[in-house]
Protein backbone atom coordinates (compact mmCIF):
# COMPACT_ATOMS: atom_id res chain seq x y z
CA UNK A 1 0.00 0.00 0.00
CA UNK A 2 2.45 2.14 1.21
CA UNK A 3 4.54 1.97 -2.37
CA UNK A 4 0.63 2.54 -4.43
CA UNK A 5 0.26 5.61 -2.64
CA UNK A 6 4.48 6.88 -3.19
CA UNK A 7 3.75 5.89 -7.15
CA UNK A 8 0.60 7.32 -7.18
CA UNK A 9 1.58 10.64 -5.69
CA UNK A 10 5.00 10.80 -7.50
CA UNK A 11 2.83 10.58 -11.43
CA UNK A 12 0.30 13.68 -9.85
CA UNK A 13 3.53 15.87 -9.33
CA UNK A 14 4.12 18.53 -11.41
CA UNK A 15 7.45 19.58 -12.13
CA UNK A 16 8.49 22.82 -10.63
CA UNK A 17 5.66 23.43 -8.83
CA UNK A 18 5.44 23.66 -4.83
CA UNK A 19 2.76 24.36 -3.28
CA UNK A 20 1.35 23.08 0.28
CA UNK A 21 0.73 19.47 -1.21
CA UNK A 22 4.42 19.37 -2.36
CA UNK A 23 5.54 20.88 0.62
CA UNK A 24 3.80 18.08 3.28
CA UNK A 25 4.75 15.69 0.39
CA UNK A 26 8.76 16.57 0.73
CA UNK A 27 8.41 16.38 4.70
CA UNK A 28 6.88 13.27 4.65
CA UNK A 29 9.21 11.64 2.24
CA UNK A 30 12.50 12.86 4.37
CA UNK A 31 10.58 11.72 7.66
CA UNK A 32 10.17 7.91 5.58
CA UNK A 33 13.39 7.70 4.52
CA UNK A 34 15.09 8.50 7.67
CA UNK A 35 12.41 6.60 9.85
CA UNK A 36 12.16 3.61 7.51
CA UNK A 37 15.40 3.33 5.11
CA UNK A 38 14.77 1.17 2.30
CA UNK A 39 11.21 1.08 2.76
CA UNK A 40 10.99 3.32 -0.63
CA UNK A 41 13.49 3.59 -3.28
CA UNK A 42 14.03 6.98 -4.55
CA UNK A 43 15.20 5.52 -8.01
CA UNK A 44 11.93 4.47 -8.49
CA UNK A 45 10.19 8.05 -7.97
CA UNK A 46 11.95 10.76 -9.55
CA UNK A 47 9.64 13.17 -9.27
CA UNK A 48 9.06 13.26 -5.35
CA UNK A 49 13.03 12.88 -4.95
CA UNK A 50 13.67 15.45 -7.17
CA UNK A 51 10.94 17.65 -5.78
CA UNK A 52 12.07 16.54 -1.73
CA UNK A 53 16.05 17.31 -2.77
CA UNK A 54 15.02 21.05 -4.22
CA UNK A 55 12.72 21.54 -1.44
CA UNK A 56 15.41 20.76 1.50
CA UNK A 57 17.94 23.16 -0.26
CA UNK A 58 16.16 26.29 0.27
CA UNK A 59 16.86 28.19 3.73
CA UNK A 60 13.69 27.64 5.00
CA UNK A 61 13.66 23.99 5.09
CA UNK A 62 17.33 24.14 6.02
CA UNK A 63 16.53 26.65 8.66
CA UNK A 64 14.20 24.47 10.76
CA UNK A 65 15.25 20.56 9.91
CA UNK A 66 15.99 18.69 12.76
CA UNK A 67 17.20 14.95 12.42
CA UNK A 68 15.05 11.94 13.04
CA UNK A 69 15.58 10.35 16.17
CA UNK A 70 14.21 6.81 16.83
CA UNK A 71 12.08 6.38 20.29
CA UNK A 72 14.44 4.16 22.61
Amino acid sequence: QIAEGWTALNALLADGAAGHAEIAAACVWRFVQEAHPGLTDPATLPRLAELSRRLEATEPFRRIQQPFIAPA
